[in-house]
């Protein structure tokens, strides 16, 4: 035993390094700072789910799990899908950027496009599954707050309204009236008209992330990603004064994942905020999204 104690520890630090995931210090230390408050006996906003019921759901122990376990690990797999996009992203406008000098003087209108970007468009499809289910997650966890099943964020409002506790109760009803609209291109609210990313993954189509695309125009380059699921496209600026062959447009695909999962995230925090903390607030733990995957192996 005592070789197998000063072995171990080797052998994990080297498993870390080719599957582990490092998530950004802001996000490690939100977590960390609810797991008193949840464990804690004199929390009084969980004094209802103290004491179940013999033979009842343990509802506390959902409460909690659904937060430290299943809403934690959700959003740390869409911090790290999206790092790793936003570092193939960067990685490929690099490349293409340093092959401008040599295609040389471009007559206007002509175009390369294609290539294999599969680890990009597989990356985006599971940051879209990722922030799909990181939202069913918070649903579960708050519908056991309130002593109840909840299996889709989009029912939950109608499954706490009039619950007890009364007052946390409404701040989740008056969260999801805010919040849900604000996320249309994550959770459509009428799949006939719209369908999300996701639902187009999982049930229609292999959506990808776009078509990479170094083209020319009088106003210079434009290179990037164009289509996709979120439907890319260039468009040069009217005020450009920069010379011509100075310029180069990027059309980029991580500022617009960037901003849905900051979305996601103000969402399922305003939610814990509305009952862990028992408190109508802005999301108290915003993430930093300035780290990098890398950092996390």
């Amino acid at each position: 035993m005592a070789r197998w104690h000063s072995v171990s520890p080797r052998l994990f630090a080297d498993l870390r390094k080719v599957a582990g995931y490092q998530a950004p210090k802001s996000l490690l230390d939100s977590f960390a700072s609810l797991q008193p408050m949840l464990f804690d006996e004199h929390t009084s906003s969980l004094d209802h789910l103290r004491h179940p019921r013999p033979g009842g759901p343990d509802w506390l122990q959902r409460f909690r799990s659904g937060i430290l376990d299943n809403v934690q690990e959700g959003i740390y797999a869409c911090c790290y899908h999206l790092s790793r996009i936003e570092d193939i992203e960067s990685a490929m406008l690099q490349i293409a950027k340093s092959y401008l000098s040599a295609l040389g003087p471009t007559p206007t209108g002509s175009c390369v496009a294609g290539g294999n970007s599969r680890a990009l468009n597989f990356e985006y499809q599971a940051l879209a599954f990722s922030l799909r289910r990181t939202l069913e997650y918070a649903g579960v966890a708050v519908g056991a707050y309130f002593k109840s099943d909840c299996h889709s964020i989009r029912q939950l409002s109608k499954i706490v309204d009039g619950r007890e506790p009364t007052d946390q109760a409404n701040l989740v009803v008056e969260c999801l009236s805010k919040k849900l609209p604000e996320l249309e291109d994550i959770l459509p609210s009428d799949k006939q008209v719209h369908r999300s990313l996701r639902d187009r993954l999982a049930h229609w189509e292999a959506v990808k992330a776009g078509c990479f695309n170094i083209s020319s125009s009088p106003r210079g380059f434009m290179v990037g990603l164009v289509g996709g699921g979120h439907d890319l496209e260039f468009g040069f600026s009217p005020d450009r004064s920069v010379p011509a062959d100075d310029q180069v447009l990027l059309s980029v695909l991580g500022p617009k994942l960037k901003d849905q999962f900051e979305r996601v995230m103000s969402l399922v925090w305003t939610l814990v905020d509305a009952t862990a903390r028992h408190k109508a607030a802005n999301p108290s733990f915003p993430p930093d999204l300035a780290h990098k995957a890398a950092q996390g192996r």
